[in-house]
C-alpha cells in the first residue's frame, strides 16, 4: 500500500506535479511516434537510407522503436542512461532521464529509486523521501526501499512515519546482514523519540545476534579484540580471519593480527600481516612505522633501517598521536627518525645515532622526549657534560611531567658518572618527587648513597627498588657498587 510519509506536512507528491504524466499522455505520445517510424517504414529506400546516414536522427528512430514495441523497455534504457549520466557527474540530464523514465512507466520502481537517491544526493530530502515512498509502495516486499525512506524521515523529524517504514522493512527484510542494519536504524529512531530503553536492546540485538552478523566484519573484529583482551590468543585470530574472509581488504582485522603475532613473539608473520595492509594501502606512514618497528623487535636491524630510511626518503608523513603517554605528539616523519636513531643505537652506531637525533630536533624542536633521547646517547659516548646540557633543555621545556622524571634520573646517572655525587643525589631526589615509584632512580640513589657512606639510606632505597622490580634482586649481587653490603640481609 501506499503511505503518505508526511501526513502532518504537505503532501509529498506536490513535489512531482510539475513532471509527472497525466494519465492519456503516454498513449499519445506514443501514437505520435507510431506514426513517424511508420512514415519511415514506408519512405522511398533514398529517404531512409537517409535518414541513416544521420546519427542523432537513428539514435531517435531507435529509442522510438523501442518506445513503439515495448514502452518497459524504452523507460528501462532511459533509467541505465540516467546512471551513466550520473556517473559522470551529469545531475541534470540523469534527473531528466530518470523522470522521462517515470513518465513513460508510473510503476518503474528502480527509476524512482534512481531518482530518490539523487534527489537526496543534492539535498532535496522531502522529494528523496516522495520517490522512496512511491518505489516501496509498488514494490512492498523490497525493505531496502522502507529502509531508505524511514532513514529520510528520520532526517525530516517524522519519528512516527519512520518507525512505521522501519516496522515495514523488518517484516520483510530476508538476509540477516540487512536485518542487522534496519535495526540500527530502528534504534537510532526510537533514540529520536526518547525511547532510549528501547533503543538500547534493539541496537544490543543488532550487535550481537550471531546470526545476524555472520556475515558482519566488525561483529567479527569486536569478538576478536574480546578474545584479546582475554589472552585468548587463538581465538581472536581466528574471530579477525572471519573478519578478513569477509572482506579481504579490512586493515583493522590484519593490524590486530598482526598485534596478537607481535604478543607471541611471530614477527614474521606480524611482518606478513603489515604487507597485507601495504598492499591496498602502501603510504601508510603509521603500518609502515610499525613493520619497521616488529624488524627491530626481531633483531633484524639492518632490516628495520632500510624501512625507516626509505619511509624518510619517500616523505611518508601526517600529524599523529606519540608512541606512548610519555612522549610528544608529533608527526611520523620524526617518529620514523626516533625509530631509525633507537636502531642505529641497538647497532651500537651512536654517532649515526646522534646525528638523526639533531635532524629530528631540527623537525620538532619542542620534542621533548628528542633531548631527552639525545642526552641519552651522549651518555653512552660517556660525553657526560654535553649529556646533562640535553637533560637541563628538557627540563626548562617541561619541568613537571613524568618525562621530566626520566630527565631527572638521566641528569642524575651523568653526575655520577662524573662523581658529582651531592649533585647526582639531588637529581635522583627530583626524579623520585615527581614519580615515587620510579625504581630505577630509587636504585641509582642507592648507588649513590653508597659513595656518599650512607649505608642505612642505600639499604632503604634499595629495598624499595626490589620491591617495585624483583629483578634488582639478581642485579646487584653483580654490582660492584654493592658489594660492600653483601653482609647486610638486603644482599641475601
Amino acid at each position: 500500500m501506499c503511505c503518505n510519509p508526511c501526513s502532518s506536512k504537505p503532501d509529498l507528491s506536490q513535489c512531482a506535479s510539475d513532471w509527472l504524466p497525466h494519465r492519456g499522455n503516454n498513449s499519445q505520445d506514443r501514437a505520435a511516434i507510431a506514426a513517424m517510424i511508420k512514415f519511415f517504414l514506408k519512405s522511398p529506400i533514398a529517404i531512409r537510407i537517409g535518414f541513416l546516414l544521420l546519427p542523432w536522427i537513428y539514435s531517435a528512430a531507435f529509442m522510438a522503436l523501442a518506445l513503439h514495441s515495448n514502452p518497459h523497455h524504452y523507460a528501462a534504457i532511459l533509467r541505465v542512461r540516467g546512471l551513466h549520466y550520473a556517473r559522470e557527474g551529469d545531475n541534470d540530464k540523469a534527473m531528466e532521464a530518470y523522470k522521462a523514465a517515470i513518465r513513460i512507466r508510473s510503476d518503474h520502481y528502480f527509476a524512482w529509486e534512481s531518482l530518490g537517491a539523487l534527489e537526496e544526493q543534492l539535498g532535496n530530502i522531502k522529494m528523496a523521501a516522495y520517490c522512496f515512498d512511491r518505489a516501496s509502495a509498488l514494490l512492498p516486499t523490497n525493505s531496502v526501499y522502507a529502509y531508505h525512506l524511514s532513514r529520510l524521515l528520520l532526517k525530516m523529524e517524522e519519528h512516527k512515519a519512520a518507525l512505521h517504514h522501519i516496522d515495514r522493512a523488518l517484516d520483510v527484510v530476508s538476509k540477516p546482514d540487512d536485518h542487522r542494519v534496519i535495526l540500527i536504524l530502528k534504534s537510532e529512531i526510537l533514540k529520536a523519540m526518547g525511547r532510549e530503553q528501547e533503543s538500547r536492546e534493539i541496537l544490543n540485538v543488532a550487535e550481537t545476534d550471531p546470526h545476524l552478523n555472520n556475515a558482519n566484519p566488525k561483529f567479527w573484529r569486536d569478538k576478536g579484540k574480546a578474545f584479546y583482551k582475554k589472552r585468548l590468543y587463538a581465538q581472536a585470530l581466528e574471530a579477525f580471519d572471519q573478519a578478513i574472509d569477509l572482506d579481504p581488504k579490512d586493515t583493522t582485522a590484519w593490524q590486530w593480527k598482526a598485534a596478537i603475532y607481535l604478543e607471541q613473539k611471530f614477527y614474521d608473520q606480524a611482518i606478513d600481516a603489515y604487507d597485507q595492509i601495504l598492499a591496498y594501502s602502501p603510504d601508510n606512514p603509521n603500518i609502515v612505522l610499525l613493520k619497521g618497528q616488529a624488524y627491530a623487535e626481531a633483531k633484524q636491524f639492518e632490516a628495520a633501517l632500510e624501512i625507516f630510511d626509505r619511509a624518510i626518503g619517500a616523505g611518508l608523513d601526517g600529524p599523529t598521536k606519540a608512541l606512548d603517554r610519555n612522549e610528544t605528539a608529533s608527526s611520523y616523519q620524526t617518529l620514523l627518525l626516533k625509530q631509525k636513531a633507537s636502531a642505529l643505537i641497538d647497532l651500537e652506531r651512536y654517532d649515526e645515532a646522534l646525528d638523526v637525533f639533531e635532524t629530528a630536533i631540527e623537525k620538532s624542536p619542542q620534542d621533548v622526549s628528542l633531548q631527552n633521547s639525545k642526552g641519552v646517547v651522549l651518555l653512552m659516548m660517556e660525553r657526560f657534560e654535553d649529556a646533562i646540557k640535553c637533560f637541563d633543555d628538557a627540563l626548562r621545556m617541561d619541568p613537571d611531567s613524568t618525562l621530566a622524571a626520566f630527565a631527572w634520573n638521566n641528569k642524575g646517572w651523568a653526575l655520577y658518572s662524573l662523581k658529582q655525587y651531592d649533585e647526582a643525589l639531588t637529581a635522583f631526589d627530583q626524579a623520585l618527587m615527581l614519580k615515587d615509584d620510579y625504581h630505577l632512580a630509587l636504585y641509582n640513589r642507592a648507588r649513590v648513597y653508597v659513595f656518599l657512606g650512607n649505608r642505612d639510606s642505600a639499604v632503604s632505597s634499595l629495598q624499595r627498588a626490589i620491591v617495585l622490580n624483583p629483578d634488582y634482586k639478581k642485579g646487584m649481587q653483580s654490582d660492584e657498587a654493592f658489594q660492600v653490603l653483601k653482609d647486610l640481609e638486603v644482599f641475601k
